[in-house]
């Protein structure tokens, strides 16, 4: 069976150089304290890039890393605030090619939970979200959103932490559940959740995935650039995460050996106007 992605961006000089950051933060010491989501980093640096006040708490942990990427030595933040952009391009893309059937999408990872992402700016009344991010951040104009998703869940599908490949059993659940609403397009939007694990470790939960009779699956995965800058790699070693390298070719291997019916429908490709990352959307047609 053929190896895939196995090249992680991060260095051990990285985790090295964020060691005494997780230990000043466990500590509760100084600048430091508490969590470190870079989704929620990213959120803020865009929110008081466009004027706006941040009306979501961040942990000292996450202003520090906030004002070490927005400071006037600070490395160009442009490349890790384009990343969720280039998601929203995909989920644009969703959006393009859904039909008239209600679309479920399942966050893995998600972050913050605001309208910029255009899955839920643009969701219809009859649409289905499930979060599973068990801290969620919500900003002010998605509340209402955010609580009324989960008044319709109803227990079902609280907002949890799941993580692939170990809960694939828990995405399934949710999967299943989407069905049973009637639900004929489903969308998983993975975020950082897909390149942080091998090819090895993808292809694990891939293969049990769960695909309800006559629903259409779609998967949003990315892949960061070969090598990245100081900062983000720190930040991501905090977390003891990977940023393992995947090319279209690792995508359509994966796809071989675990679903051998789908396909990448879109693309973002490689350039230097991406910073050297990717998205593609994959498409698992109805059984």
């Amino acid at each position: 069976m053929q190896t895939i992605a196995t090249r992680d961006a991060i260095r051990w000089y990285h985790h090295a150089l964020a060691l005494p950051l997780k230990g000043l933060s466990a500590l509760n010491l100084g600048p430091l304290g508490g969590e470190n989501s870079i989704s929620v980093i990213i959120e803020a640096i865009l929110q008081a890039q466009r004027g706006e006040t941040v009306d979501f708490p961040l942990s000292k942990t996450e202003q520090f890393f906030v004002r070490m990427l927005t400071g006037p030595n600070a490395p160009n933040p442009a490349p890790l605030l384009a990343y969720r952009q280039f998601n929203h391009r995909a989920q644009q893309e969703v959006l393009n090619r859904r039909g008239d059937h209600r679309l479920g999408v399942i966050w893995l990872g998600g972050g913050v939970f605001t309208l910029e992402h255009p899955l839920l700016q643009f969701a219809r009344p009859d649409d289905w979200q499930i979060w599973t991010d068990a801290n969620p951040k919500v900003v002010r104009t998605a509340q209402a959103l955010f609580d009324e998703m989960q008044r319709r869940m109803n227990g079902q599908a609280q907002v949890q932490s799941l993580i692939l490949p170990q809960d694939v059993a828990q995405l399934n659940e949710h999967i299943r559940f989407l069905a049973a609403q009637g639900v004929q397009e489903i969308v998983l939007q993975a975020f950082g959740m897909f390149y942080v694990l091998t090819g090895a470790e993808n292809a694990a939960w891939l293969r049990q995935l769960e695909r309800p009779k006559g629903v259409t699956l779609r998967l949003i995965v990315d892949a960061m650039s070969r090598t990245v800058d100081l900062m983000p790699a720190v930040m991501i070693a905090f977390h003891n995460q990977r940023m393992v390298y995947y090319e279209r070719a690792d995508i359509e291997a994966l796809l071989r050996q675990t679903q051998p019916d789908g396909q990448i429908v879109w693309e973002l490709p490689r350039s230097e106007q991406t910073y050297g990352q990717a998205v593609w959307l994959l498409e698992l047609p109805p059984t």
